[in-house]
């Protein structure tokens, strides 16, 4: 056939061996799985004890480590935890984790929630001096510690912890920040990266970010696409659905929908990281006869056992719930799962739901897979495999491209 003789052509003029060498150049970079290690999972007891040497580095190409503080007088980067980062070396361990995987690359991460109060990344930002100076001190500590990028995990510019209007300035000021940053870190040999972490709230997206100036500072971005609901909710709703859920009344409450308003905001899909969570949100319900999603809530979940925060529970919580009974398991085809024991309920994702969110990763061409965070996935193999979640994410990434329509 036509097609055949084009080959044949092809492979007179180029062997097998170099035409491959051809093909794989071309290929799509890198997909993405972005994983958080988070230093405090270290306290928790019994089997949710977290430490550098229950990381599977395979299932990864990025780490993140969170998290590291912005001093508020000298407005430079600070261990939060010396005890686990330095004394107990997580820093290192962590970073000795490339041993295994030499491809894998880790990131310090910067900021955090309860760490996005105050005023101190304004003043960081809207200082010429004070950015240069945190630029050169970022980089001598990074180096010290042998990581390979910056994660600024600052929620949110102008929007402190959600306050829309906190500063107003704070979203030019950041796009300087990043500037400066991406530019002394590109000098590096080899280069260093630079990424955030982004709110996935729209209204929140619109007020803290110049989506389409951050983005040509950044290498990636991390949506923070769960948490649309929560104990701060009056009813339940799942906390991270791909689409909206049924019963759901918030035309904005899906991932879907933050996905498609950043794009149209100027992000490029092949910088954007799509976030998902490894654990659930739990509502105590008013009445336990109304359990689905937009029943009526008296506030948050009872806390877990290993976890102990009302209102979150991790995968290994939820599934050991499961396995032991008395909990009743539903699966929304378009939002996910959830489930509810008496007055008790849970939206979490499990293996599917996260293959289907991979799969819409695929479709729409953005960077890869973000995950909050290692310690709440089955880490120990409590349910069954190790790490079911993680490892879901990775067989539908890896998955032959040719059915993804790429």
């Amino acid at each position: 056939s036509f097609q055949l003789a084009i080959v044949g052509v092809i492979l007179a003029i180029c062997p097998w061996d170099s035409y491959f060498k051809m093909a794989s150049a071309v290929e799509m970079p890198q997909t993405k799985i972005v994983c958080y290690f988070t230093s405090w999972a270290f306290y928790r007891v019994e089997e949710g004890k977290f430490l550098p040497e229950n990381v599977d580095p395979s299932l990864c190409t990025h780490i993140n480590y969170a998290f590291a503080f912005l001093d508020s007088t000298s407005l430079k980067i600070v261990a939060s935890d010396p005890w686990a980062d330095l004394d107990n070396q997580f820093y290192k361990k962590v970073n000795d984790l490339k041993l295994l995987n030499p491809k894998l690359k880790v990131l310090l991460s910067l900021g955090g929630w309860t760490e996005s109060g105050s005023d101190k990344y304004s003043r960081l930002c809207a200082s010429a001096s004070a950015r240069k100076a945190f630029v050169t001190d970022s980089l001598a500590f990074l180096k010290r510690y042998g990581f390979d990028g910056l994660d600024i995990d600052w929620e949110y510019p102008n929007c402190w912890q959600g306050n829309c209007g906190s500063n107003p300035k704070d979203k030019a000021n950041f796009v300087l920040l990043l500037q400066e940053l991406n530019a002394a870190f590109k000098q590096q040999k080899p280069a260093l990266l630079l990424t955030i972490a982004m709110s996935a709230n729209v209204n929140v997206m619109k007020q803290a970010y110049d989506v389409p100036n951050i983005f040509k500072h950044l290498d990636f971005a991390n949506l923070m696409a769960y948490d649309y609901a929560g104990s701060w909710s009056t009813k339940t709703g799942h906390h991270s659905p791909l689409q909206k859920a049924y019963g759901e009344t918030d035309p904005t409450a899906s991932v879907e929908y933050s996905v498609n308003a950043l794009l149209a905001l100027g992000a490029p899909a092949n910088k954007v990281v799509l976030g998902v969570p490894f654990y659930g949100r739990s509502f105590t319900l008013s009445d336990p006869a109304q359990n689905g999603v937009g029943a009526p809530v008296k506030g948050a979940g009872t806390a877990g056992p290993i976890t102990k925060e009302p209102g979150s529970l991790s995968y290994y919580e939820i599934c050991k719930s499961l396995k032991t009974g008395g909990w009743t398991t539903m699966m929304d085809p378009s939002a996910g799962p959830y489930a509810f024991s008496g007055d008790q309920w849970v939206g979490f994702d499990g293996p599917r739901s996260l293959a289907k969110k991979a799969k819409f990763v695929k479709a729409h061409g953005l960077a890869g897979i973000m995950a909050w965070e290692l310690s709440m996935d089955d880490f120990r193999g409590l349910c069954g495999s190790k790490y079911p979640l993680l490892t879901a994410i990775n067989t539908e990434l890896k998955s032959s491209d040719a059915t993804s329509g790429r």
